[in-house]
Formats: structure tokens, sequence, C-alpha cells
């Protein structure tokens, strides 16, 4: 092959350009490869009910009232609320956390935490 047709040899950058350049011609090699879509709930209400839909089935819905008649009424709701607001929500959202930071499910997640619950 005579010389002329010979791709270029690359060559670095020159050493008195600054170092903005560099990180820019980085940046735009970064940015050319292809970004992965992922899916996202359309609302945040679809996200909470589809939430609440997995944690509460029909048959707790059913059956919370007649265990409150059972246990007293009102002094088995009041303790019943106090500990969901302040057990149960922030459970609840530790979960949610410990799974969009390791970007797995609940099941998932707690068998990467406790391998006993293998």
């Amino acid at each position: 092959m005579p010389p002329s047709d010979a791709p270029p040899a690359p060559t670095a950058p020159p050493p008195d350009l600054p170092a903005t350049t560099a990180q820019k011609s980085r940046s735009v090699v970064v940015s050319l490869t292809p970004a992965r879509q992922r899916e996202t709930w359309a609302k945040k209400a679809e996200f909470l009910l589809a939430v609440v839909g997995f944690a509460v089935d029909l048959g707790n819905v059913w059956r919370f009232p007649y265990i409150c008649y059972q246990n007293g009424g009102g002094a088995f709701l009041i303790p019943y609320c106090v500990m969901l607001l302040f057990g149960g929500l922030p459970l609840f959202f530790l979960e949610l956390a410990l799974g969009q930071y390791h970007r797995c499910g609940c099941l998932t997640l707690w068998k990467r935490i406790c391998p006993a619950l293998k």
C-alpha cells in the first residue's frame, strides 16, 4: 500500500492544549454510546397504588374492621395507627430505598442482605 493511502497514525493531543479540550473529546465519545431506556410509571399515584395492591390484599381489607371490633375498637385503632406511622411506614420506605439502591426486587434484596433467607 502506498504511503499516501495509509490511514494516519493516532497521535496524542498536543501538550499545550488545556485539560478541558481533552475532557470535551472524551465526553463526545461517552455521549455517542446509546443510553438504555428504562420503563417508568406514568404517575406517582399509579406506583403507590400498585405497591399498596401488592402489600395489602382484599382479605386484609375485609378482615380489618372485624379485628378492630374484636380487640376493643378505638382502643385498638389508636395504637395500631401509631405503630403504622412510626414503625410500618419508615420500614416500608427503607425497603423501597434499599431496593432502588441495589436495583433489585424485594425478594432478591432480602436474600442479598441476609443469605440465611435463601
